[in-house]
């Protein structure tokens, strides 16, 4: 009994005391351990394809001073009546949630066909001379979808799949600062990031001006026929106002080339990829190896002189 409890002291301080003794001279080992590991890290981020960002700095249109004066004389009419005549400031808010929706990005999608790039086309890693065909989606010799013989219709991706996929690789920010918005694009092949970032402004400024114009011609035919329905002078003035209001909404709609956000600095092709950073990942992969290692060969001497312990008992 005396004999186990001076052994036991002993091996407490074998087992904490030394511990970087152990790690000391263990330190050959857990290098070379450490560098296989991070060579392994780095082989494998070379089958991860580049990413490459696209970016472009847009400012949002402020909206007419005028309309802003003629909301503080009229505006409790247009309200009563059911029209929207705008004001000052922009509605920048409403533009960034109109391109992250999904009714936009689905029309996006389908105007510019982008299934193909999306799904069809495979990224291209370190080891290929260029990007390849997914052949068991697309068939690159007739140029269509893949039909599934069990289900009897063909392997088009859907529209879900499609925002789904684009909502993530789309990111739209506001600076609340500065009060600009940024939109990017994170994509395999930097030439259609840049394109797919011009494309998302000019269809969103010619979205927002088809649905201005529309709702503007819809309220000039509701005001004219409250104008035919009233006998009232002030009320006549009124009208005749807020259909010149109207009639000014279009034609400046209409003429304005970059109706909601103006672009400040465009996108361009990107030469340098954001992702992987093979770098980090192998500095990462040395760290990971250290740790491992340094694990491994404490418990790996913490459980030799556990047993030379109990074999000695």
């Amino acid at each position: 009994m005396l004999a186990a409890d001076r052994q036991k002291p002993k091996f407490e301080r074998v087992s904490l005391d030394s511990s970087y003794w152990v790690l000391w001279q263990c330190k050959v080992p857990i290098v070379l351990f450490s560098v296989f590991v991070s060579m392994a890290f780095l082989f494998a981020s070379l089958f991860v394809s580049d990413t490459y960002r696209a970016t472009a700095l847009l400012s949002p249109v402020q909206s007419d001073r005028g309309m802003g004066m003629l909301e503080g004389q009229f505006g409790g009419l247009a309200s009563l009546v059911g029209v929207d005549i705008g004001g000052t400031g922009n509605k920048v808010h409403e533009t960034i949630a109109i391109m992250k929706s999904r009714d936009f990005i689905n029309r996006f999608i389908e105007a510019h066909d982008l299934y193909f790039s999306l799904f069809a086309v495979k990224p291209k890693k370190f080891f290929d001379s260029e990007s390849g065909i997914d052949e068991s989606i697309f068939n690159p010799v007739t140029s269509s979808w893949v039909v599934d013989d069990k289900q009897g219709s063909t392997k088009k991706p859907s529209s879900w799949k499609s925002y789904e996929l684009f909502s993530r690789i789309l990111a739209v920010e506001l600076d609340k600062k500065t009060g600009l918005v940024e939109v990017s694009v994170e994509w395999h092949d930097p030439l259609l990031a840049k394109n797919w970032v011009d494309w998302l402004v000019k269809d969103v400024n010619e979205y927002l001006k088809m649905m201005e114009v529309a709702e503007a011609e819809r309220n000039i035919l509701f005001l004219k026929k409250s104008l035919e329905n009233t006998s009232i002078a002030s009320f006549q003035e009124a009208f005749y106002k807020l259909i010149e209001n109207q009639m000014k909404t279009t034609m400046l709609a209409e003429t304005r080339e970059e109706f909601a956000l103006k672009t400040l600095d465009p996108a361009v092709v990107a030469e340098e990829s954001i992702g992987p950073r093979r770098f980090v990942v192998g500095v990462l992969g040395f760290v990971f190896g250290v740790v491992l290692g340094s694990f491994c060969a404490y418990f790996r001497v913490l459980g030799l002189t556990f047993f030379n312990k109990n074999k000695s008992w």
